[in-house]
């Protein structure tokens, strides 16, 4: 067994491998991106049925899941899967996507365009998608997306997002 700096090759091929799982899989990618979030039931579904609604975008509406309604009650982790979760896998995944986060208050849907935007930041997500990732195109941010409401992704991509409350701003 050889080391270098204190790592095993077990341990790089299983860090390569969960990197790989989170690419493709949606909770995978949540326990990755967010190493203290530990999925109950609810968030696994909530993860299969969001995995149907990328599927849907991906296939151009051929196939998938068109629409979907999450109706748990507060607390339950729809705002860390539905609208941080999801839309920064979203972003790796089709770094040309534009993603509208809506909340019945702007600040809300700032606050988790902020988040997104931390996610598409952090180190952890460029392990996935960006500069340390196998990924023929690197996703991270434009030089100019410190806007708290709409931000952008680095050339060559298009994608990036939008976010405004139910009453406008």
């Amino acid at each position: 067994m050889s080391e270098r700096r204190g790592v095993t090759a077990a341990a790089a091929a299983a860090e390569i491998a969960w990197r790989e799982l989170a690419r493709r899989r949606l909770e995978p990618y949540g326990e990755y991106v967010y190493p203290w979030w530990t999925p109950a039931p609810v968030h696994q579904l909530m993860c299969a049925e969001l995995e149907g609604v990328y599927e849907y975008i991906a296939s151009g509406g051929e196939r998938g899941t068109g629409s979907l309604i999450i109706e748990i009650p507060p607390q339950h982790g729809k705002t860390t899967v539905v609208s941080r979760i999801f839309p920064s896998w979203l972003l790796g995944k089709r770094p040309d996507s534009r993603v509208l986060l809506t909340a019945y208050v702007a600040d809300l849907a700032q606050d988790n365009s902020r988040a997104v935007r931390a996610i598409v930041e952090g180190e952890r997500f460029g392990a996935v998608f960006g500069e340390r990732s196998r990924v023929v195109e690197p996703v991270r941010l434009s030089d100019d997306a410190a806007a708290r409401a709409s931000w952008e992704l680095a050339a060559p991509h298009r994608g990036g997002v939008v976010a405004v409350g139910v009453g406008g701003g």
